[in-house]
């Protein structure tokens, strides 16, 4: 293996980094004052930020791609009472930390370039990372003024779900959390997490996703993707022969990620297709498209 691997990653990541930086200065809004944010106009539709998920992709492979979800939700709202739009994750930069932060940053100056709107935040796996750090920075950071104008927040696959947290009437709890050790705390009644039990993106440590023991490889395989991973094969080849997650079994639960996250069928993969949380008919995608209905 090449002596310059090390250098060539932070090349990469120094790269992304000088990215982002360039892309806030072209698209950053200008302030707005609390006195600004008004109600909402009644003739204003209100705003449905979807950000999709995404697949791990090497040069001339994309393993897990996501599924197609414009069709599911933007045909399905009432077109007078709702703006729709698809935010692409960035999902091409390394590390997915750096991609998720750019996200962040250009739904954040959608906001605030529209003070009087009313806005609903829809995010599948990696989209539902963004918009759950967009859900800290309305309740604690830095878009606590337009905290009044967010209506509901809709995950399917949240790496960021709270342990115990998923929407009214579901139950029982699916238990495990996100996959990501920087939980949500706090999660409100209009925060809905659609959580199949199977997925370990959203119930990472449950039994049915392994256990502890596995629940601790995948929160490290979350952070190496996060944070390390610059699109290389061999940064994968390191992770998985590393003795710390070794220990830990890799190679079982790889296996089982790729069954339920990169396979058509796999739970984290399913929301709008089979899994039904309800037991009512409806699957976890229409509910979503029914809530969102529900709120003009």
């Amino acid at each position: 293996m090449s002596s310059d691997q090390p250098n060539h990653k932070s090349r990469l990541i120094n790269y992304n980094k000088q990215f982002i930086k360039k892309f806030l200065e072209e698209t950053a809004a200008p302030d707005v004052t609390h006195a600004q944010i008004l109600t909402s106009p009644p003739s204003l539709p209100i705003a449905v930020y979807e950000l999709p998920g995404t697949g791990l992709r090497f040069p001339g492979v994309n393993l897990g791609g996501p599924p197609l979800t414009a069709d599911w939700l933007s045909n399905a709202l009432h077109h007078d009472k709702f703006k729709w739009s698809l935010t692409e994750t960035y999902d091409w930069i390394f590390p997915m930390g750096v991609s998720i932060d750019l996200t962040v940053q250009e739904i954040s100056a959608k906001i605030r370039a529209n003070p009087q709107q009313r806005f609903v935040l829809v995010g599948t796996s990696q989209g539902a990372a963004v918009i759950s750090h967009l859900y800290d920075a309305l309740r604690y950071g830095n878009l606590q003024h337009f905290d009044s104008l967010f209506l509901r927040g809709f995950t399917f696959g949240n790496p960021r779900r709270q342990s115990g947290h998923t929407f009214h009437g579901y139950k029982p709890d699916p238990s495990g959390a996100g996959i990501d050790p920087n939980q949500l705390i706090h999660s409100e009644h209009r925060w809905w997490d659609f959580a199949n039990p199977d997925d370990p993106a959203a119930c990472c440590g449950n039994t049915r996703c392994g256990g502890p023991t596995v629940g601790l490889w995948m929160h490290n395989l979350w952070q190496f993707l996060n944070n390390d991973f610059t699109g290389l094969l061999w940064d994968f080849v390191e992770f998985i022969e590393n003795p710390l997650n070794a220990c830990f079994g890799s190679l079982g639960a790889l296996r089982y990620v790729f069954k339920q996250v990169v396979q058509p069928a796999g739970a984290h993969r399913t929301y709008w297709t089979t899994f039904e949380p309800l037991h009512d008919g409806r699957t976890a995608g229409q509910i979503c498209i029914d809530e969102i209905n529900m709120l003009a």
